[in-house]
């Protein structure tokens, strides 16, 4: 970076001169728009968003830029990150298309699934299922929700949920051929979309919170109360039914529980009427808290909002993990979300091997044997997670080798762009499952949120790199999952 450029960017930074931001924006445009336009193989559109994103990168960034550094080779560098995402989104794109386009496809060519015999038997052919794919098609088909969120809920990749869920329907179609009712996969989805979830009735919503809100309030009460209350019941009960015998006045009876009946009429409407009114009190407290403003800053900081999706992901994880059965092969945490064991940045020089009988120990020393460098050491560290396809091919293990190697070199390179890490919430999936959440600081003190699966086999804990085949229609697409996250760039 020049002198002048320093002096504008410093001025800009502590004083907030629009002029001087200005200035920089006129002598580097052309180099960050020629640059993106190379990158998006000369869509002049996309260009151009991509120049908005880098300068807005640079007006938040202005306070940590050193001095020393070049700007010109800043801006190229954030040019080309950006020019990689916004390729990603837009294959991401094309992709869905695709798929939309296939999947209209088969249901022009396909002929459609006979919902009336299917009806009876899918919940009996989705027991079957084991809990992890009930559970993908659940969510998928049955809540109506995205490859994305399904994805965010089981804390998982796009590329994962895909599989599985592809990978439910094929055994979900076998289950059901077994009952008498036979389909293709592509069908069977499209039957499940279209009428796997129906609407429940109006006012069913109000009608079951009150009633469940009862039944809680009720269960509040303990055992040892619940003897006596009950026996006071039945006693009462037993004196009402004498007195009836007794006058033998059947009328009378039908009148006393028409009245009790409307009494608790009364009350029940009363209740429903004071749960209305507390739920537009929060919402009318939730919309005074909205600020706009903040609301504008949180969309222009993609890094934050994935962050925050990160966190949304892991409390979701959390309450589907709240009951799960533990296993006895191992250790058994107390509670599903745990505090963070470093609370402040570890520096590279510091990194050293501290066990892995936990994901934190066992993510900590993982990070001080990608500092050996040593290539054996670090493959024997990572549990290598691969999905084959059948039949297997000599191509298909050549691709694999390759993709480890490419791991190993990705790895290997981590040391010399990771200058620092502080580990942040651990995340149940299942026993022998874990997300670490972490953050990392690169050399120029940009900061990355990220986080990492980790296994546990043979007595310890390591990290997993997945990588496998995905069907698509008559093809299948490999995938191998980021190392550290997408936002951390390890590539040279």
């Amino acid at each position: 970076m020049t002198r002048d450029d320093t002096t504008l960017l410093r001025r800009f930074a502590v004083e907030g001169s629009e002029a001087d931001f200005s200035e920089l924006v006129r002598r580097y445009l052309d180099l960050v728009y020629s640059a993106a336009l190379r990158q998006v193989k000369g869509d002049s559109g996309l260009a151009a968003d991509i120049c908005q994103s880098v300068f807005i990168d640079l007006a938040r960034k202005a306070r940590s830029i050193r001095p020393g550094v070049a700007l010109a080779a800043w801006l190229h560098r954030a040019t080309r990150l950006a020019a990689l995402a916004a390729m990603r989104a837009e294959n991401r794109r094309a992709v869905r298309e695709q798929e939309a386009a296939a999947m209209y496809e088969i249901q022009q060519t396909e002929p459609a699934i006979d919902w009336a015999a299917f009806r009876p038997v899918i919940d009996g052919a989705l027991d079957d299922l084991s809990d992890r794919d009930r559970e993908a098609v659940l969510l998928r088909y049955f809540r109506n929700q995205s490859l994305r969120r399904v994805a965010d809920s089981l804390g998982v990749n796009e590329n994962a949920v895909r599989m599985r869920v592809d990978r439910a329907l094929d055994k979900l179609r076998v289950v059901l051929a077994k009952r008498g009712v036979t389909s293709t996969s592509s069908t069977l989805a499209a039957a499940l979309a279209g009428h796997a979830m129906t609407a429940a009735p109006a006012g069913l919503a109000a009608t079951v919170t009150t009633t469940a809100l009862a039944a809680a309030a009720v269960s509040t009460v303990s055992t040892l109360g619940m003897i006596p209350l009950m026996a006071s019941i039945k006693m009462k009960l037993g004196l009402a039914a004498v007195v009836a015998t007794a006058v033998a006045t059947p009328v009378v009876i039908q009148r006393h529980q028409l009245l009790r009946l409307g009494e608790e009429n009364r009350s029940l409407k009363m209740q429903t009427e004071e749960l209305e009114r507390l739920r537009l009190e929060n919402a009318k407290l939730a919309a005074s808290r909205l600020d706009p403003n903040e609301v504008t800053g949180l969309r222009a900081q993609p890094g934050e909002l994935l962050r925050l999706r990160a966190e949304v992901a892991a409390l979701r994880q959390q309450n589907q993990q709240v009951t799960a059965t533990k296993s006895p092969t191992a250790p058994v945490s107390s509670k599903t979300v745990s505090e963070p064991e470093h609370k402040e940045f570890i520096s590279s020089e510091a990194w050293t091997e501290v066990g892995s009988d936990t994901p934190e120990r066992a993510f900590q020393s993982f990070m001080a044997v990608l500092k050996s460098g040593d290539a054996n050491r670090i493959a024997s560290a990572v549990h290598w997670d691969v999905q084959w396809k059948e039949p297997v091919t000599e191509a298909d293990k050549k691709l694999v080798e390759k993709s480890m190697q490419d791991y190993l070199d990705m790895l290997q390179k981590a040391p010399g762009k990771l200058a620092a890490f502080r580990l942040g919430s651990l995340v149940d999936r299942n026993d022998d499952r874990k997300r670490v959440f972490f953050s990392t600081r690169a050399g120029d003190g940009t900061q990355f949120d990220s986080n990492f699966e980790m296994i546990y086999t043979d007595g310890q804990w390591k990290p997993v790199l997945s990588m496998g085949w995905v069907d698509r229609g008559n093809s299948s697409g490999f995938f191998t999952t980021p190392v550290f996250g997408p936002q951390i760039d390890l590539d040279p």
